[in-house]
């Protein structure tokens, strides 16, 4: 799933691009909503009434304060729907505290005619603090586990969770025993001196594991039938690769599907953890990698044959200047919906030795991918070069890849790469590309920065470009006032 990135008026509805989906699975279509600190706005796509964009939800969905003294019971989702209809995917900042997560229960007991699977990402930065606990594990004495700062910041983020939200005494009890779990985890990693991607991954699943059970007893503290999954013991059965494992989906979607058949009478809200899975040989948890539970929420879908994912977003995703969506828009005048920075790519340029007309050349170089693992973001190709961007923190060790896969395609091909890049991604309207790129490169020749490679997706709403990592975030300023601002004004619209 891309990121969310400026929008004309405010948050914009992308499209899904997990590659790790096989293209002959009944993959249901996945919707992108924002909740924001103003009046929350669902966003969506359908001649259905209730999919129009800009249905405007409950403003006192983000002001909720409760007390001892306040007493309330929430309306459980689906009255209207016979079976789960919809999967719900919430990130990590839209349950990072207590009060985001009541958000999150007001949001999914908003729609009578859903009856939603909920999918969870860990609360806050804590996957970023289980995995600075690990590498401080590996640099202090064990009696001295106990004392680490993030371990100490986790302990209290999810105890004072539990008390805001008054779960109930077993589920208090049970994320106390996983804290206790992951205190033992961490001497081990102490004892041993190593922090095995198998280990690793082990370690980060202790928060979705434990936010996904807080979340479920507030749930049926507030009247809401709700029940906590561990997607990895649900039969979300992943290759051994730890921290980046591919879904086995033969035997992972007919199992997940016989787990909720056995209780779909029971007309609870599964609330499952996203990112998480069980090796095929080994039988550990392991983890999907970058977007894993976006991946979890659409493997779910397929799974349960339902028809749509919607994919929570939480805050700005950019600095940038922006408004409040008050009326519908005829979309059809729209140029771009929106612009997504990423930053710190790598660009691997492959250039065939062999004449023009050799076949074999493409599958050669994507199969030395696949050997070693590389995940590619953005792909340009022609009959005798092939030029990718890949993203550092998806390899552990992306230098020593690189190395390896010159040496595997060095009989067919030179291979060079170029560091610190970022790639510009615009959400466009397909009608209007030439107009598009016409005012994009003005905007870029102006600024006087370079475009060293582009790319547009198969589905034509997405063209990306790549430039310099120095100018990156000026290109985004730029083209965000030319394309939303100027252009704007100059139409009236």
């Amino acid at each position: 799933m891309q990121g969310l990135g400026l929008g004309i008026g405010g948050p914009s509805l992308l499209p899904s691009t997990s590659s790790h989906v096989k293209s002959n699975l009944p993959i249901p279509t996945v919707h992108t909503k924002k909740k924001s600190n103003g009046p929350l706005t669902k966003l969506s796509s359908g001649p259905d009434a209730r999919h129009n964009p800009l249905t405007p939800l409950k403003p006192s969905f983000l002001n909720l304060v409760c007390t001892a003294a306040v007493t309330r019971q929430l309306t459980p989702p689906g009255s209207q729907a016979d079976n789960l209809n919809v999967v719900y995917k919430f990130g990590g900042s839209s349950v990072r505290d207590a009060e985001r997560m009541r958000e999150v229960a007001d949001i999914i007991c908003s729609f009578p005619d859903l009856l939603p699977v909920v999918v969870l990402s860990a609360m806050g930065k804590t996957t970023n603090l289980l995995l600075e606990c690990g590498v401080l594990a590996l640099n202090v004495e064990a009696e001295k586990i106990q004392d680490l700062r993030p371990l100490q910041d986790l302990n209290k983020l999810h105890m004072d969770t539990c008390e805001e939200l008054n779960v109930e005494p077993p589920v208090r009890a049970e994320v106390e025993r996983l804290l206790g779990q992951l205190q033992q985890l961490l001497v081990g990693i102490c004892l041993i001196q190593d922090l095995t991607p198998r280990a690793k991954d082990n370690l980060v699943s202790f928060g979705e594991r434990m936010s996904t059970r807080i979340f479920a007893s507030y749930l049926r503290t507030m009247g809401v039938p709700a029940q906590q999954y561990d997607s990895f013991k649900i039969g979300m059965v992943t290759s051994d690769d730890f921290t980046n494992a591919d879904i086995v989906y033969d035997e992972a979607l007919p199992q997940i599907k016989a787990t909720f058949d056995a209780r779909k009478n029971l007309r609870e809200v599964p609330i499952v953890t996203g990112f998480l899975g069980r090796g095929q040989s080994s039988g550990a948890i392991t983890t999907l990698g970058r977007g894993g539970s976006d991946l979890t929420a659409t493997a779910l879908g397929a799974a349960l044959e339902l028809g749509e994912v919607h994919v929570w977003k939480v805050g700005s995703f950019m600095n940038a200047p922006g408004t409040v969506i008050s009326n519908a828009r005829n979309m059809d005048d729209v140029l771009v919906t929106s612009i997504v920075l990423k930053n710190q790519v790598t660009l691997v340029d492959i250039i065939s030795l062999r004449m023009m007309g050799q076949y074999g050349f493409l599958a050669t170089v994507f199969d030395a991918f696949g050997k070693h693992k590389l995940s590619v973001d953005v792909v340009a190709t022609s009959e005798v070069s092939v030029s990718v961007t890949l993203d550092p923190r998806k390899t552990e060790n992306l230098d020593l890849e690189l190395s390896m896969l010159k040496i595997d395609l060095g009989r067919i091909a030179r291979v060079t790469s170029r560091n610190d890049l970022s790639i510009i991604s615009l959400i466009c309207n397909v009608q209007k590309t030439s107009k598009i790129l016409q005012h994009t490169f003005e905007v870029l020749n102006d600024s006087g920065i370079n475009v060293v490679m582009m790319s547009q997706g198969a589905s034509k709403t997405n063209i990306s470009l790549v430039v310099e990592g120095r100018d990156g975030q000026r290109a985004v300023q730029a083209l965000h006032e030319k394309l939303f601002i100027r252009l704007k004004e100059a139409e009236g619209l």
